[in-house]
């Protein structure tokens, strides 16, 4: 299977390769479409404009498209609450550091569970919490928009995603990334109570033969 990071950024890249560790799945660049319409890069746009871009690039390639900083977009636009997809279709649902945004995450884990396969997987980087946060973090919309201040406990995404049907769930806090998180929010202590993870789990059934 191949799909394509609407993005030239190879560091995206990199990233995505990692989130999808050992899955039999390629993943392309904008580099590898010389002659793909024009996008804005990272940076530069909204979300939405995000998606609008993975969705002109999967047309273009005839590929499935990843936005740079958002889910996973073939030829649709929807509201991650609200999948434009049918029941059991994907073999993979991937997001980088969106659900953070979703003032609903059950709904958001609800629908993943319901768009895959029997044995599809659930591949996730976001931003948790290692601790309570404060409310003065929780009620600033600048730390809210920059995915921290509506952070979850690991507990409690596990709970949600229990509870949505997954199994195999392993939430994996990845400590380096305080580095950068620091820079997010200068001087706002962030790291005490936030830190970037790996999100992963299977949906029961038997697991498509491309993803084993």
């Amino acid at each position: 299977m191949q799909i394509v990071l609407a993005t030239r950024n190879q560091h995206k890249k990199q990233e995505l390769v990692a989130l999808l560790g050992g899955m039999d799945i390629t993943i392309r660049t904008l580099d590898d479409f010389p002659d793909a319409p024009d996008v804005v890069e990272d940076g530069e746009t909204c979300e939405a404009n995000a998606m609008k871009k993975a969705v002109e690039i999967a047309r273009y390639t005839g590929l499935p498209a990843v936005a740079d900083d958002t889910g996973l977009e073939v030829d649709a636009l929807g509201e991650i609450e609200h999948l434009p997809i049918a029941d059991a279709v994907a073999d993979v649902v991937i997001s980088n550091c969106v659900i953070n945004l979703s003032p609903d995450k059950p709904q958001v884990f609800r629908e993943a569970f319901r768009v895959l396969k029997a044995g599809g997987r659930l591949a996730i980087s976001d931003v948790v919490a290692i601790a309570p946060l404060p409310e003065d973090m929780r009620n600033d919309a600048a730390l809210v928009t920059g995915c921290m201040g509506n952070a979850s406990l690991i507990a409690d995404l596990e709970a949600m995603m229990r509870a949505a049907g997954f199994e195999q769930i392993r939430i994996q806090p990845k400590d380096e990334s305080k580095t950068f998180i620091e820079d997010w929010a200068p001087g706002r202590k962030v790291t005490d109570f936030v830190v970037s993870a790996t999100i992963e789990a299977i949906k029961p059934g038997t697991t498509p033969s491309h993803l084993s």
